[in-house]
């Protein structure tokens, strides 16, 4: 008996805190994010243990050293209409509050370079696309060795050995279908999420954003003048 377990990895923010992004050229709010490591049972979550905790930043979602002098504050003490500098008040209310332009060049810059890193294909999570392809391989491939041995389009009189391949050919092919077409429907999808957040929850101008995005090609481009036309 064989038995199918997978390992994946689960994020779950908890607390929020600031600190300087490098990518970004600026303080930011950060996100505390629990990374928690998946045991699966025939896709079937049956074990989760805690690995670590990383800070990702708010606006390029990257992965950035914790500054540990900066107090953090719980998920629900602060919302990102509250502003940065109700954030800051809440971590370090004696401190002055550092710079935070929303309509930095080098701000914007970031997030859209941070997205195009994340709809490269090594970003890419196939997997479910993958599994409705063989799914859906697998069953329609069944009437169609039908239609063969009724139409006596197969030689071969065993029925068996033409299903099994139909079967094995048309999770093939339904896998490779289903991952191809998830790639290329995912990818704008998660250029607007992203550039769609970060420009509504901290106000970035239109303007500004239409000027960066000239400097960026394909879906990145497409998504970001997108934006820039919902945005005030």
């Amino acid at each position: 008996m064989h038995f199918l377990i997978s390992m994946s990895q689960r994020f779950n923010q908890t607390r929020w805190t600031a600190a300087f992004c490098p990518f970004c050229g600026r303080w930011e709010a950060v996100r505390i994010v629990n990374v928690f490591e998946v045991t699966s049972l025939y896709l079937i979550p049956i074990s989760r243990s805690l690995k670590g905790r990383i800070y990702v930043c708010d606006i390029c979602e990257r992965t950035i050293e914790d500054d540990e002098s900066i107090g953090d504050i719980k998920i629900g003490g602060w919302d990102q209409d509250d502003w940065f500098a109700k954030l800051w008040s809440k971590l370090e209310p004696d401190e002055v509050v550092p710079d935070h332009d929303p309509n930095g060049r080098e701000r914007i810059e970031s997030l859209l370079s941070a997205t195009e890193i994340a709809l490269s294909l090594s970003q890419v999570d196939v997997g479910a696309g993958l599994i409705t392809g063989l799914i859906f391989g697998v069953f329609g491939s069944f009437p169609i060795c039908y239609g063969l041995i009724e139409t006596k389009q197969v030689t071969t009189k065993d029925e068996f050995k033409v299903y099994f391949l139909g079967v094995l050919l048309g999770a093939l092919f339904g896998a490779i279908l289903g991952a191809i077409g998830q790639y290329l429907l995912w990818r704008p999808r998660v250029a607007l999420r992203k550039i769609r957040t970060a420009c509504r929850n901290y106000a970035v101008q239109s303007v500004t954003l239409a000027e960066v995005a000239e400097n960026h090609r394909g879906i990145v481009r497409r998504a970001a003048l997108r934006v820039s036309q919902e945005l005030p």
